[in-house]
C-alpha cells in the first residue's frame, strides 16, 4: 500500500500512527481469526435478504468449488 504522508514530522515526543479501515474481511492465519486457515466460511453482511442469500449460495457452489492443479 502506498499513500502520501503529511509533510511535517510529528512534534518531539509524539508518535504518528496510521489506522487501516477496510470494508470487507481479512482472512489470515492469525490465532484470533475464526476459520483463518480456510477460505470458507466466506464472510457476509448480516442484512442480506433471503433472495440475496440464496443467490450468494448458488454462486459459491458454482464458482468456489473448483480445483486447479499446477497453478
Amino acid at each position: 500500500m502506498q499513500f502520501r504522508d503529511v509533510d511535517a514530522p510529528p512534534p518531539v515526543g509524539w508518535t504518528r500512527r496510521y489506522v487501516l479501515k477496510t470494508v470487507g474481511w481479512c482472512k489470515d492465519m492469525d490465532h484470533y481469526t475464526q476459520h483463518g486457515e480456510t477460505l470458507t466460511p466466506l464472510p457476509t453482511h448480516d442484512d442480506l435478504t433471503q433472495q440475496q442469500q440464496t443467490r450468494r449460495e448458488q454462486l459459491h457452489r458454482e464458482f468456489n468449488t473448483r480445483y486447479r492443479s499446477g497453478h
